[in-house]
């Protein structure tokens, strides 16, 4: 059943559908089922060749992969006539470098040429970097490398130490900030126009409000209480009245020459009924 064979290895050419084929490339299906038409052996490489079966047509992308173990039948209920092969990937890894071209088969040659990690510079675009120069370079890369694994790691005391810089430093970065926006929350309160504010109103300056607000309502009612309609339409207005209305509204006025629509001095003029009023 797995014996070798008495020949020497060959290439098997396979017509291979596209989806047994892509599990074969993603190393989800190391084996492959065909009809025993072929002599396959231990040892021989099969040439998987991706093909649309609706199409008819090659997709154009093949791989290699070499036979590393056959069971026929009757081993194990195989059925008459087909083959189960174990497959194993051929070509050998490799690195290439986008830089130079180059490509390694060798990890060793690799980690060479390219350094530890991905960080690290490849030996092609480093200046007189060939030989023991270049040995020399990675060797540092490397114990600088462990180096900061032994500064990252939390059983060493330089990696306490280097936590509790880092801890300190984060408070000095907490408190520089705090005090930053203190600051300007003073500057802010102290000088409120260089930032577009106006100065707060004093603490009288409500209570003076209020009290316009409801004297301008008050005689606002005492007018309307005085108005009177003729039978002909007509309407008679209480001139004192009248001019003591105007006199109140010029007064909050006055007291608040910055107030737009219903707000004066930041207080809403609505609803301030003088006692004994009805709404």
């Amino acid at each position: 059943m797995n014996d070798p064979a008495a020949r020497a290895p060959i290439v098997h050419e396979l017509r291979t559908w596209i989806e047994p084929y892509d599990a074969i490339a993603a190393g989800l299906k190391p084996w492959e089922l065909r009809f025993d038409d072929r002599d396959f052996q231990v040892g021989d490489t099969l040439r998987l060749r991706r093909f649309d079966h609706v199409a008819e047509t090659y997709t154009g992308e093949q791989m290699e992969r070499r036979v590393v173990w056959i069971m026929r039948n009757p081993a194990f209920g195989t059925q008459r006539g087909f083959v189960i092969m174990t497959l194993a990937v051929t070509e050998p890894p490799a690195w290439r470098c986008f830089h130079c071209n180059e490509t390694f088969t060798s990890e060793w040659r690799a980690r060479q040429h390219f350094g530890a990690n991905e960080d690290a510079e490849p030996a092609c675009i480093i200046a007189g970097a060939d030989g023991g120069l270049l040995e020399a370079m990675r060797r540092a890369e490397a114990s600088a490398a462990e180096a900061w694994g032994l500064i990252l790691s939390e059983s060493t005391e330089a990696a306490k130490a280097y936590m509790s810089l880092v801890g300190r430093h984060a408070e000095q970065n907490r408190a520089a900030e705090q005090a930053g926006y203190d600051r300007g929350i003073a500057d802010a309160k102290a000088h409120p126009e260089t930032i577009g504010l106006r100065p707060a109103a004093s603490p009288a300056q409500p209570d003076l409000a209020r009290d316009a607000i409801r004297s301008v309502v008050h005689e606002a009612w005492q007018l309307l209480d005085d108005t009177e309609t003729g039978a002909d339409g007509a309407v008679t207005v209480d001139q004192e009245r009248f001019a003591a209305l105007g006199e109140a509204m010029a007064a909050l006025e006055a007291m608040t020459p910055d107030s737009e629509g219903p707000f004066w001095g930041g207080f809403p003029v609505t609803y301030f009924w003088p006692s004994g009023s009805a709404a």
